[in-house]
């Protein structure tokens, strides 16, 4: 078995994208990661986020992501190995798609602007399409408009439900 976290982040400095989305979202928080926890037996021993942040999906070292961001909330996944890796591949071939603007004003508007499927992606989306298409979890609400809340929401009640 190995561990998926998606976790809940705000940047340590001031930047006011994140001010801006907590203000609409309500919360302490203003991004989602996901953290793939590494293996001591692997050839890379150390965990990994990926996320839909400064322009693109991309990828850092959990270590370097803590140095900048202040964690609020991470909610553990236990999955099989095989899952796991299906998760990680699906991660890696997201690397460099853009970020979803349009998406972003859109949640904050509440109006629909762009339905962009998997062609760029925010934060929450990516976390989204983890929870919906790697682990079967059932989100009713569209990807392209889901928040950050949304997210925490589906979160607290799977471990709820464990």
């Amino acid at each position: 078995m190995r561990k998926v976290v998606i976790g809940f982040s705000t940047p340590k400095d001031f930047k006011l994208a994140s001010s801006l989305i907590r203000l609409f979202e309500g919360s302490e928080y203003s991004h989602i990661f996901i953290k793939m926890e590494a293996s001591k037996k692997s050839p890379l021993p150390f965990d990994k986020v990926f996320q839909a942040s400064h322009g693109d999906v991309n990828a850092v070292v959990y270590d370097v992501f803590k140095e900048g961001n202040k964690i609020f909330h991470e909610y553990e996944v236990e999955v099989e190995d095989s899952k796991y890796f299906e998760i990680a591949k699906w991660l890696w071939f997201q690397l460099g798609k853009p970020y979803g603007f349009k998406q972003l004003l859109g949640i904050a508007f509440n109006v629909k602007l762009s339905n962009n499927s998997d062609n760029r992606f925010i934060c929450s989306e990516l976390a989204g399409m983890v929870l919906k298409n790697h682990l079967s979890v059932d989100i009713s609400k569209s990807l392209d408009y889901i928040g950050l809340n949304d997210i925490k929401k589906i979160l607290e009640e799977m471990e709820t439900n464990k």
